[in-house]
């Protein structure tokens, strides 16, 4: 398919103070002035996702409590936060628990489904975790269910979405990644208070940023994915192999934001790209260059010390290519 990055719906996940309701016509909050994370289909209404209790809607809400978590949906034609659904049940993750929801809302934009998975690690103490899980299309994520990671002192408070649960992938110490695909998104969250979401990744602002956001590249050991690239500093928008764009990373760290944009057929998204030498080009440097007519096409290892300064197309992933893994810090 041929779309413009501008026919793409653009999504943004940030913190916000917001009152919560359970039905649109309660006068009396759930939730006064609660602090939560929001999920926004940006310049939609009333559409872009499917909410946990199946209304259409432009926002979901997270709230967060030592039992558990709570999604709310913005009202339609209203600005209420209503109560969609969520999880307070818990599973035993190896002395620690957690609130799981598979396929917890989807992003929908024309024949666009994307699943997005909500997992929070309980704790009674000030500061639990999660993470937001959005699903490749194609691939079966979840359901979660045997999520288990050793419990020792690296994996205390966070346990299993801090960065060492969160990339930990060899028997025995099976961290999330037994459950994700290749194309995964992941953003983690956690709470400043038992209830209280005040910003969005490690800390507020950038002041840590490591693995607050990551992509699984696909390599799999013992059926769990073992490469989770850290792309929470990339300075570039990126696009991944399903098309969706993430916006800067490094930008939004400051404003404890994840931008992203998804295509209106992502299961048929191709990218297309064209490689062809100029008319002329030089042959030869220094004095006296003489142009001629040439093939600008070299292999990797052709142009790996001096391609710095030059105007290069890598084609091929940094597992294949020297260039393209240097240039990608990898």
């Amino acid at each position: 398919m041929t779309e413009s990055d501008d026919d793409f719906q653009a999504y943004e996940i940030s913190d916000t103070t917001k009152d919560l309701y359970s039905t649109s016509t309660d006068t009396t909050t759930l939730h006064s002035n609660a602090r939560v994370l929001q999920f926004r289909a940006k310049g939609a209404n009333d559409q872009g996702i499917i909410a946990t209790d199946g209304s259409d809607t432009d926002t979901m809400f997270l709230y967060v409590n030592n039992s558990g978590f709570s999604l709310f949906r913005e009202q339609q034609s209203g600005s209420k936060a209503l109560y969609a659904g969520g999880n307070h049940s818990q599973t035993d993750t190896e002395q620690n628990l957690a609130a799981v929801l598979n396929n917890a809302f989807q992003l929908d934009h024309g024949s666009t489904s994307i699943n997005v998975d909500v997992l929070f690690s309980l704790s009674n103490t000030s500061t639990a975790a999660g993470v937001f899980v959005i699903d490749s299309p194609g691939n079966l994520t979840g359901p979660y269910t045997s999520l288990k990671v050793n419990p020792t002192a690296a994996f205390a408070g966070n346990l299993p979405f801090n960065a060492t649960g969160l990339t930990t992938y060899t028997l025995g110490a099976r961290g999330l990644g037994q459950h994700l695909n290749d194309g995964d998104i992941v953003i983690y969250f956690e709470n400043s208070s038992i209830n209280q979401l005040t910003y969005l990744g490690h800390s507020d602002s950038d002041t840590v940023t490591a693995n607050d956001l990551l992509y699984i590249d696909g390599s799999v050991v013992d059926g769990a994915a073992k490469n989770f690239k850290d792309i929470s500093n990339w300075e570039e928008n990126t696009r991944t192999k399903d098309g969706t764009i993430i916006y800067d990373p490094d930008a939004s760290n400051s404003g404890d934001k994840v931008s992203f944009a998804v295509s209106s057929d992502i299961n048929s998204y191709e990218a297309k790209i064209r490689v062809t030498s100029p008319k002329e080009g030089v042959v030869s440097t220094g004095p006296g260059a003489t142009p001629a007519s040439t093939s600008v096409v070299v292999q990797a290892s052709e142009v790996m010390d001096s391609y710095t300064g030059l105007n290069v197309v890598a084609v091929g992933g940094p597992c294949v290519n020297q260039v393209s893994a240097a240039l990608l810090g990898v």
